[in-house]
């Protein structure tokens, strides 16, 4: 079972709702509010749902550093909004929910 099904299962959602409820668990709280402008800039969330989808196709916790490296490193990653003022999801917040979600042991299933 993946990180989304598992997810989606516990949080009785549909795996479509998946990526936008992850999202807005995981924004550092600044951003919700000016959400809808930062959408206007094309690609501005990119990096964001690329590390949601990763880590949802998680079997188990040993890929998460990877999908993280891959966040840290993603192109889109830089510049002021994102690094400076970190108008992006927290890693860190995402790490607690897999975490919450799987409970104390690796594997998902």
């Amino acid at each position: 079972m993946t990180f989304a099904e598992k997810y989606c299962a516990e949080n009785k959602i549909e795996r479509e709702r998946f990526r936008e409820e992850v999202m807005l668990r995981v924004l550092y709280p600044r951003v919700l509010h000016i959400r809808t402008l930062l959408k206007l800039i094309p690609g501005y969330f990119e990096p964001d749902y690329e590390l949601i989808d990763g880590v949802g196709r998680l079997t188990d916790m040993k890929g998460f550093d990877n999908e993280e490296t891959d966040f840290v490193r993603h192109s889109g990653n830089r510049g002021f909004l994102r690094n400076t003022l970190g108008l992006r999801v927290s890693v860190r917040r995402l790490k607690k929910l897999v975490h919450s979600t799987v409970g104390t042991g690796q594997n998902l299933s």
